[in-house]
């Protein structure tokens, strides 16, 4: 994801445009092959995830030994902050069709991309099998009443 910035010379007032790319390693040393592989599983079917409006940032991974490697592309941002976003989240992840979802509902892990207004999830380690929907639905008014 490339944004746009500028560069400005010591020597002079000009001023450049460029663009920037941010981008978040992620190391994750799951200790043996079976958890190597639950986790590459999990990654892959996340690829593959349409959560409508809530998107995932873009990323890729690699593997030595048991080692994960993830690069994912970092939004540049805020956490959610208004009934309207909290209201796509409930609508996009925890009432989503899938049995696998996001589990963690903290504004934290929701970020709103600063020009394009669209809502990322950022926890990937929250994204698992959560087949209940009455039990998402049951977290998701806990974490309201906490918040």
């Amino acid at each position: 994801m490339k944004y746009h910035s500028s560069i400005r010379d010591d020597n002079s007032s000009d001023s450049f445009s460029v663009d920037i790319e941010f981008t978040l390693l992620k190391t994750v040393d799951c200790k043996n092959s079976k958890l190597k592989n639950i986790y590459i599983n999990k990654l892959n079917r996340l690829q593959k995830e349409d959560f409508n409006r809530v998107k995932i940032p873009k990323f890729t991974y690699s593997v030595d030994g048991t080692t994960v490697l993830c690069k994912i592309d970092f939004i540049k941002g805020e956490y959610i902050n208004t009934p309207k976003q909290q209201k796509i989240v409930y609508e996009d992840i925890v009432c989503h069709e899938s049995d696998w979802t996001f589990v963690d509902y903290h504004n934290a892990n929701f970020i709103v991309e600063e020009e394009t207004e669209t809502i990322y999830s950022v926890d990937f380690q929250s994204y698992r099998f959560h087949p209940n929907l009455e039990k998402r639905k049951k977290s998701w008014s806990t974490y309201l009443q906490e918040s």
